[in-house]
């Protein structure tokens, strides 16, 4: 019979390692490849799992020509988008536009060269925006699952507080300077259309399986910090 004395050391030291390991590469202060620290500094937001900045870091950006590339995502519904967002913005609201606009080929390779920042945005940052940037990093996961921890963009960022919180303090900075509300009266209409179209891409990424699923006995799947 196996010594019982030798056993538990080894057992003890192989789950600190992993243990330490995890710790590690799951640090939210890393950037998604577990290379460097973040480039932004971070707050402290409503979802835990990502990196959120405040409004006052995306007026340096928009301000200052010598800082990191980055592009601004907006994930509102196109009339919200219209009516008024945050300067050198772009709208992809649904996953389907997300998948062209970052993952195919030439894009990746352009995006890969300029190291961009990705930041996104939703009204209040509360769920559309959120749920994009982890469709994001799952699917740059997928994408990349041979070379873990790799990926194509290691920087994701949410704007804590969204249109709503931008608006208020730097209206100055939105094209045109307008807030028109997801719930707005005059667009109901509109709101059941693209929620439609938005729940639509979601359902047909989940009978595709095309997106990272979990997987208990991966440990790619440990670590989902954005």
């Amino acid at each position: 019979n196996m010594d019982v004395s030798m056993e538990s050391p080894i057992r003890s030291c192989t789950s600190n390692l992993a243990e330490i390991i995890e710790k590690d590469m799951s640090d939210i202060t890393l950037r998604g490849d577990f290379s460097q620290p973040c480039i932004l500094p971070f707050i402290n937001g409503k979802h835990p799992d990502l990196k959120s900045i405040s409004i006052h870091t995306v007026n340096l950006l928009l301000n200052r020509q010598e800082l990191p590339n980055f592009t601004i995502i907006d994930c509102r519904y196109p009339y919200e988008f219209e009516a008024g967002h945050i300067k050198n913005a772009i709208n992809l609201f649904h996953k389907g536009a997300v998948e062209e606009y970052f993952f195919k080929s030439v894009a990746i390779a352009s995006q890969r060269e300029e190291n961009k920042l990705l930041i996104f945005y939703c009204e209040f940052s509360s769920e559309r925006a959120p749920n994009m940037m982890r469709f994001i990093r799952n699917l740059d996961r997928y994408l990349n699952e041979g070379s873990y921890p790799s990926v194509y963009y290691p920087e994701l960022y949410l704007i804590e507080g969204g249109y709503k919180s931008f608006f208020s303090d730097y209206k100055y900075l939105c094209e045109p300077q307008h807030y028109k509300p997801m719930l707005d009266k005059n667009h109901s209409e509109s709101l059941n259309f693209y929620r439609a179209v938005s729940k639509s891409w979601s359902i047909k990424w989940k009978k595709g399986k095309r997106y990272l699923m979990a997987d208990s006995n991966s440990q790619r799947t440990l670590f989902t910090s954005v």
